[in-house]
């Protein structure tokens, strides 16, 4: 099953609808109480940095502690979608 959340931005509020400016925290209070069930967790590639780290400092590993799940970044195109997809079936 794939199931696509809406992050709210509650960092610079929820006028801002830009993907690029979520934090990770916004992520993880969004996903904390949804992830049940759910094998990994794939984060389009615009909201993270060269270095995989959120605006917030939040890395791809601080994310995966937290929600207790792998996540992965993909490109944000329907093709690194459907990537991710496949790859991270390879992966479990």
């Amino acid at each position: 099953m794939i199931d696509v959340a809406a992050v709210e931005n509650k960092f610079f509020g929820p006028s801002v609808t830009v993907a690029g400016l979520l934090t990770g925290r916004d992520v993880i209070k969004t996903l904390l109480d949804k992830i049940e069930g759910h094998e990994m967790l794939l984060v389009p590639d615009v909201v993270l940095n060269e270095d995989n780290i959120f605006l917030d400092d939040i890395t791809l590993d601080d994310l995966e502690e937290a929600l207790g799940i792998p996540a992965r970044k993909i490109v944000s195109t329907p093709e690194g979608l459907l990537k991710g997809l496949v790859e991270g079936t390879e992966h479990n």
